[in-house]
């Protein structure tokens, strides 16, 4: 069973890449789980239990926190546990940061990855667009054959590639951020907003909905802040600050394709 969380669809790749070496069926939505309110899930014998998903600030997504704290599961006890932390270049501690979190449920993580995937943080850095992007994909798939591999034979792992210099002090410090940067206030849409629609579509958190004249409107006071609307908005019309980003977009034509036909 494979757990993910995906804004604009990263961690969709990795997860459904690893399910198809795995042989795992089960690649459940972390932000559908939520908004569905279904947290109970029951594992076989010798299944083993993943979570793919994007680090934020150095952290974990409000999405996969909330997720955690109501999950409930049945069944196999002691499972093997594995993490790919997809970013942009640095994971910091959101590994160990999960580590706690699944202490809690009473699991203990038995292998953790960071994956570097296309950047889609445009408020604050450059998409990574075009070749570069590729690039990039094109190593995460190989490193995925490899992390595939390794939970294939239940490999004990902790990986600390992309955990960056002091780790833990960034966390601590990006974190508390974080539940500022994730304030819906700060996105305003600029008039030249076409009204499509697509933002409410991509929204993992389902807090996007259409005005009468079809610009977007945010109906919580904060979201995971996984930028899929700033990033799938054809026109860039939406902005975070005051700004379009640094320029780019990164939305996964694979993810975009399945969000399609869903």
């Amino acid at each position: 069973m494979i757990f993910y969380f995906s804004g604009t669809g990263n961690s969709y790749r990795a997860a459904t890449a690893l399910a198809a070496a795995l042989g795992e069926e089960r690649v459940i939505a972390i932000a559908d789980a939520v908004a569905d309110r279904t947290f109970g899930y029951r594992l076989t014998a010798g299944e083993p239990l993943g979570f793919v998903f994007p680090v934020y600030c150095y952290s974990l997504p409000q999405t996969v926190t909330d997720f955690l704290a109501h999950l409930q599961l049945t069944g196999a006890a002691d499972p093997y546990v594995f993490a790919v932390i997809t970013c942009g270049e640095c994971t910091g501690n959101a590994a160990g940061v999960l580590t706690g979190r699944l202490k809690s449920l009473g699991l203990k993580i038995s292998a953790s990855f960071g994956l570097v995937m296309p950047n889609n943080s445009i408020p604050w850095y450059p998409a990574d667009t075009g070749a570069q992007a590729d690039r990039i994909r094109r190593a995460a798939d190989v490193r995925l054959v490899d992390i595939a591999a390794a939970v294939k034979t239940r490999q004990t792992v902790e990986d600390r590639s992309t955990a960056g210099k002091m780790p833990g002090l960034h966390t601590a410090l990006a974190a508390r951020s974080y539940q500022k940067y994730r304030h819906t206030s700060h996105f305003s849409v600029a008039p030249f907003c076409t009204g499509c629609g697509r933002c409410a579509e991509v929204c993992p958190d389902r807090i996007i909905k259409s005005k009468t004249n079809g610009s977007p409107e945010w109906t919580a006071p904060q979201c995971s802040l996984c930028l899929a609307c700033m990033n799938r908005c054809p026109n860039q019309s939406i902005f975070y600050d005051g700004s379009a980003g640094r320029g780019g977009q990164w939305f996964d034509p694979e993810y975009r394709s399945f969000l399609r036909n869903r």
